[in-house]
């Protein structure tokens, strides 16, 4: 790559080179034409001034010449030191030149280190890129599924409403064990206290205590570091013992457990609210029917159904919560 700066110096060179050649060409062609005056009056002189004037003439024409001498020394002198003036300055021009091809070369190595360092940065924001697309998916992914779903999921099986797969309410013409009935109030025992741990919601009043086909529920004591020793069983043992004593403390255990159900309702409509039951919630009914159970194992049955509905659209609102929770954190992470 051919420098400027040296093209620049090399021109300046060349013009002053020529400009004293030209100087020195006029003064050879001074000198030469004062020789040839000095020829022609030689001559002239030789035929007609004497020999004394030719001396006379002579010795003018020596100090005329001597001076002329002194004056091209001069001349000489002063061409000289403008020549070592020129070197030094041209000397002075090849170092700046030296210096400049230094700080070019380290400018160039500074670039490529500079090109080095930003093309393995981006290099890593396009893995980053991708890694948090991956995430992004993933996130995605995890917010049309959820654990609650493949734990809990809550259907119907003809009159019943089950969940998990076990069937809640007896029928005359379907007597649904006990085992089943109680596995199935366990699991919704354990879906409520799961649902008030993901909203970090503290029960007002009592303690869900899920324990599959023997779970219990228990009255908070008003000092919280106590027991209030308050505890009612949320299953049925169906022996005939439990229906004259147990019924009762098992009713209580549902309308608890119904309880707890409505404080979640209440508390998603504080958060949102577009958000209410299909079957409200009231003291021990849910829709117009009794959660306890009664003689007419029908409405009891459907009263259980209707629970389930309730509980089924608590559990996808939270579902949903974790959902925007996730594509939050995403958009506050992401990278443009």
């Amino acid at each position: 790559m051919e420098n400027p700066l040296n093209t620049e110096i090399t021109e300046s060179m060349i013009q002053e080179v020529e400009k004293m050649k030209k100087e020195q060409m006029e003064k050879n062609t001074k000198y030469s034409k004062f020789l040839s005056e000095i020829e022609k009056d030689k001559f002239f002189l030789n035929k007609t001034i004497t020999k004394q004037e030719k001396l006379n003439n002579f010795d003018e024409y020596k100090i005329k010449y001597e001076k002329s001498i002194e004056s091209m020394k001069k001349e000489n002198g002063e061409i000289n030191q403008e020549r070592e003036l020129l070197e030094e300055q041209m000397q002075e021009l090849l170092n700046e030149e030296k210096e400049l091809e230094k700080y070019e070369q380290e400018y160039f190595q500074d670039l490529n280190n500079f090109q080095l360092i930003l093309q393995t940065h981006q290099q890593r924001k396009f893995e980053m890129e991708r890694k948090l697309f991956v995430s992004d998916q993933e996130l995605k992914k995890l917010s049309r599924t959820s654990v609650l779903n493949d734990l809990f999921k809550i259907s119907h099986d003809g009159h019943f409403g089950t969940i998990s797969g076990f069937r809640l309410g007896r029928l005359p013409s379907v007597p649904v064990s006990w085992d089943e009935i109680n596995a199935g109030l366990g699991q919704a025992a354990l879906l409520v206290k799961s649902l008030g741990k993901r909203l970090n919601y503290g029960f007002k009043k009592y303690h869900i205590i899920p324990h599959g086909n023997f779970s219990r529920i228990e009255l908070k004591s008003k000092k919280e570091e106590m027991h209030s020793n308050e505890i009612y069983e949320l299953y049925h043992t169906g022996d005939g013992m439990f229906k004259k004593s147990g019924r009762k403390r098992f009713d209580q255990a549902l309308v608890w457990f119904l309880e707890c159900i409505q404080e979640l309702g209440e508390f998603a409509k504080k958060h949102d609210k577009d958000f209410s039951f299909h079957f409200p919630i009231s003291g021990d009914k849910v829709g117009d029917l009794s959660i306890k159970l009664q003689s007419n194992e029908a409405n009891w049955t459907l009263a259980l159904k209707h629970m389930l509905v309730d509980l089924k659209e608590m559990k996808c609102w939270t579902i949903s919560q974790e959902a925007n929770f996730l594509q939050n954190t995403t958009k506050l992470f992401n990278i443009n």
